[in-house]
């Protein structure tokens, strides 16, 4: 088959009709300097600093808990922020 059957029968490969458009990236997601998705690493470290806080917090409490049941409950939410700090960390 020539090239010139392909064509009419449409078999031949089209190279501008297989590129995908230029798509151009909202600014919010991009700074200024081209680095990236700028929102979702500002998000993620702000989850990463929620549970952080959150972490030190329920560990504090759980130092001055006299009740044992309470200290256990403390201990548990602790410990839960502190899997997902170092979760969301690792992800920065």
């Amino acid at each position: 088959m020539k090239s010139g059957d392909a064509k009419l029968k449409g078999l031949r490969f089209n190279d501008d009709a297989c590129q995908l458009p230029n798509t151009i990236t909202p600014s919010i997601y991009v700074d200024e300097h081209g680095g990236g998705l700028f929102v979702l690493k500002m998000f993620m470290r702000g989850k990463y600093y929620y549970h952080l806080i959150q972490h030190r917090h329920n560990a504090l409490l759980q130092q001055d808990c006299l009740d044992e049941e309470l200290r256990a409950k403390l201990m548990v939410r602790a410990s839960y922020h502190n899997s997902k700090a170092l979760e969301f960390g690792l992800r920065i």
